[in-house]
């Protein structure tokens, strides 16, 4: 879509639905920066009080948001995680209606640190170890580690996580009963490699959550840590044991 001086509709609306369909057909995506006001007008030869006109209509049509001193980019959707899901990120969205997704970055039997293993009370230091990322709705929200003893769990190195529940594969294949979690919260700086897959600069401000999970008898079934874009995703702590 061009900007048309000659058209009947009038050039700060022409330019907010060229920014509504940028922003529709991914070219500027969720919690990016829109071009700067300098940029847009050089772009399409308009004045600044149009390209501040266009703007302004899509903040109040809370399709756009300005940030003090860094701009305006692309509103994210604030998903909240559902009370009822028992700690499942799937299961959290579906209840929540949101539509979810996984992309697994690493699934593979590797040794942990000496803090894991003393908190999954392991003799030996051998985990699987998994690596995810939860998106909602495409937006990419959480990035997971989980950390599993090794021993009676090699099931989950061949098992199709990319969009199951990691509590329901143990529940079904490690016959383990959810019995609650304990969570440890701090923030978190994002590194390189939190801020490549949640699409943050580094060090970022990001939730950090430290989950031990137990089973009825409270023993820790796995160590699952999140690293949380709060901005795009609420976390929700009930504790049951």
């Amino acid at each position: 879509m061009d900007i048309r001086f000659d058209a009947g509709l009038p050039i700060y609306q022409q330019l907010a639905e060229k920014l509504r369909n940028d922003i529709a057909e991914g070219i500027i995506a969720p919690g990016d920066a829109i071009p700067s006001e300098n940029t847009l007008c050089a772009k399409y030869q308009i004045s600044r009080v149009t390209v501040r006109k266009s703007i302004q209509l899509l903040t109040n049509e809370g399709l756009l948001v300005k940030r003090q001193g860094k701009g305006t980019f692309v509103a994210v959707s604030n998903f909240v995680e559902s009370a009822r899901a028992q700690g499942s990120f799937t299961l959290s969205c579906l209840q929540s209606g949101v539509r979810p997704s996984t992309e697994i970055v690493t699934c593979e039997k590797t040794t942990c640190s000496e803090d894991i293993a003393e908190d999954l009370h392991l003799e030996s230091r051998d985990i699987i170890l998994i690596k995810r990322i939860r998106y909602a709705n495409d937006v990419p929200v959480i990035f997971e580690t989980d950390y599993i003893p090794a021993d009676g769990h090699a099931y989950l190195l061949d098992m199709p996580l990319k969009d199951a529940s990691l509590l329901d594969a143990m529940r079904t294949h490690g016959h383990k009963v959810f019995g609650g979690y304990d969570d440890t919260i701090d923030i978190r700086r994002a590194n390189d490699e939190q801020a490549l897959w949640l699409k943050v600069k580094k060090k970022t401000p990001l939730l950090g959550i430290y989950q031990k999970v137990f089973d009825n008898e409270n023993n820790v079934i796995y160590i699952n840590e999140q690293i949380i874009n709060s901005d795009r995703y609420k976390y929700v702590s009930v504790h049951k044991k």
